[in-house]
């Protein structure tokens, strides 16, 4: 798994810290990958459940625009808190007693690529109420994240063999080492 952002838009992976969401202060675990097809497909691939069973194994229901509710079976649920097609969705992500917020941007790269950016924004207080530590909780959807752009790549690619067996061993390690520098240490 490489880190197929470029350069001039940003790394792979990044921790930010002081963001926001509708119930405060925030953490954001960021992932981001390039993807070679027009920002406008590449939207619709997300934003429409029907699509978006192409390429995830997750199973999405609902209506993403602003105010429509999703689930994802097994996973999470919310609501659509900001909708600005192509290019920036917002939700509210409720899994068992937790909340944090998930925002997916998409940026193009001349016509016929795009970089598609998930902040999963989290607070300290909601990872602790779900017995988990900042940095496994920056871990963990970090390396969920990265998963879900790598089943969007191998589709946009026509590659609809399983994703890598290897790639949450590699992706957390990556992640660990992200959190770690972040943290100082």
């Amino acid at each position: 798994m490489g880190d197929y952002a470029t350069a001039t838009e940003g790394p792979a992976r990044e921790v930010r810290t002081e963001r926001e969401t509708a119930r405060g202060p925030a953490r954001g675990a960021v992932s981001r990958r390039r993807v070679d097809a027009p920002v406008a497909d590449v939207w619709a691939l997300f934003a429409d459940p029907e699509r978006m069973r192409l390429w995830s194994p997750d199973v999405v229901t609902g209506e993403f625009r602003l105010g429509g509710e999703f689930s994802m079976k097994d996973n999470a649920s919310g609501e659509v808190l900001r909708c600005e097609p192509p290019r920036l969705f917002r939700v509210s992500w409720l899994w068992e007693a937790s909340y944090s917020e998930v925002e997916v941007r998409f940026s193009p790269v001349g016509d016929d690529a795009a970089v598609v950016e998930i902040e999963h924004l989290m607070q300290d207080e909601e990872l602790a109420g779900a017995d988990m530590s900042v940095s496994d909780g920056v871990v963990a959807a970090g390396t969920g994240w990265d998963f879900t752009l790598e089943c969007l790549d191998r589709y946009v690619r026509g590659e609809i063999d399983e994703p890598d067996e290897e790639l949450p061993g590699r992706s957390e390690q990556l992640w660990r080492q992200v959190v770690s520098e972040t943290e100082g240490g």
